[in-house]
């Protein structure tokens, strides 16, 4: 009769699979944020905050063409509609204006405290 035998390296390996894969989820979110810097995130925030803006003004630039002027002053509703788009738009751009001097320029010092 043949007898069954067993490799001991498999053994030993099956053994260490739980803690390597524990040591595995522990150090992953660790390389995960070494590779980010805050730098990089302010940098994507003011470019898509400069595309927002560039894309508001050919917005802008589009509503003032003569002959939509024209077609909205025919009627009422769709000159109440352009006003509100108007003030909607102002706004937003003046939302992204603060957004960039009040949390993007923000010192470390201020951070560090706890400051807003």
């Amino acid at each position: 009769m043949k007898q069954k035998t067993t490799n001991n390296s498999t053994n030993e390996l099956l053994k260490r699979l739980p803690l390597l894969f524990t040591l595995l989820v522990l150090t992953t979110p660790s390389w995960l944020t070494a590779c980010a810097s805050i730098n990089r995130k302010d940098e994507s925030i003011h470019s898509i905050l400069e595309k927002e803006n560039a894309l508001i003004e050919k917005l802008q630039a589009q509503r003032a063409q003569p002959e939509i002027a024209q077609a909205i002053s025919e009627n009422v509703s769709l000159t109440k509609a352009e006003a509100s788009l108007a003030l909607s738009l102002e706004e937003l751009k003046e939302a992204n204006e603060t957004i960039k001097t009040k949390i993007l320029k923000m010192n470390k010092e201020e951070v560090r405290n706890g400051q807003d």
